[in-house]
């Protein structure tokens, strides 16, 4: 079974608790992202329904949008090198290039969500 719901901020543990009072037998695992906050949870500790740790939202200075999700740091920087034609080796050199590109073009940003368990 698969629900989505739509909240601000947070993850909406209400709904999901309550179908899981009405049919015991359930127990859920979400994934949640709020953009606005840079923050992505999940509550499957163990990655079995929702391998990624990474998401990155990205718009280029060409107004190209991306949004891809990762499993990994290093997924992140293969990722980021062929958008960008740079080199990275952290996600502070990701945001410091787009923090650069920002300054030169308002129109791109770079945000990178890790997760945070929930």
């Amino acid at each position: 079974m698969k629900f989505t719901t739509e909240t601000a901020w947070f993850p909406c543990d209400e709904t999901l608790e309550l179908v899981c009072e009405k049919f015991p037998t359930l127990c859920y695992f979400y994934q949640s992202e709020e953009s606005g906050l840079a923050e992505y949870w999940t509550n499957d500790q163990e990655s079995k329904y929702f391998p990624e740790k990474y998401i990155a939202d990205l718009c280029t200075p060409d107004d190209k949008w991306y949004k891809e999700y990762f499993v990994n740091q290093t997924e992140v920087f293969k990722w980021f090198e062929v958008i960008s034609g740079q080199s990275v080796e952290s996600i502070t050199e990701i945001l410091a290039i787009a923090e650069q590109r920002k300054d030169e073009n308002d129109n791109s940003f770079c945000n990178i969500y890790e997760y945070a368990a929930g």
